[in-house]
């Protein structure tokens, strides 16, 4: 039995499924993906949505605006990365319209998906001076690393 393709369900050459694999792999593909994902999100919870591939193509840059690293497009090896390109709402409330979204990476996206800025901003303070005080230990006394 050949494969369906969900969208109109017609069946799928192994020929087709390898072209579409390919183009898949692609930024232009992966853009399209992004669109046809959102679109579903927002229908699913009611968010407004008007973007085009045009317009992310628009704002796909190379590198994530968080880390500064090269972004990885496209699935390799059937996986993401954890600098796969992420499309995030900078407010999540207003949707998926043009200059609410961004592309970061999956890694920010995943550190940034279950805390709001408030909180990122305590466990980044925390962190700043948890750290501030280690070292201060560590300069205060000798310490020598763990033999194996």
């Amino acid at each position: 039995m050949k494969p369906i393709n969900p969208e109109t369900g017609q069946t799928r050459s192994k020929s087709q499924i390898a072209s579409n694999k390919k183009y898949m792999s692609t930024k232009r593909g992966h853009l399209c993906a992004f669109k046809s994902h959102a679109m579903q999100r927002a229908k699913k919870n009611s968010l407004s949505f008007d973007l085009t591939i045009d317009y992310l193509e628009t704002i796909a840059t190379d590198t994530c605006p968080v880390f500064k690293q090269k972004f990885r497009w496209g699935r390799h090896k059937g996986k993401y990365h954890d600098f796969t390109p992420s499309l995030d709402r900078i407010i999540p409330e207003l949707g998926y319209v043009q200059g609410n979204v961004v592309f970061i990476s999956l890694k920010a996206n995943r550190i940034k998906n279950n805390a709001q800025e408030k909180e990122l901003y305590a466990v980044a303070d925390w962190l700043h001076g948890a750290r501030k005080g280690a070292l201060k230990h560590a300069k205060k006394k000798s310490i020598t690393p763990v033999s194996n």
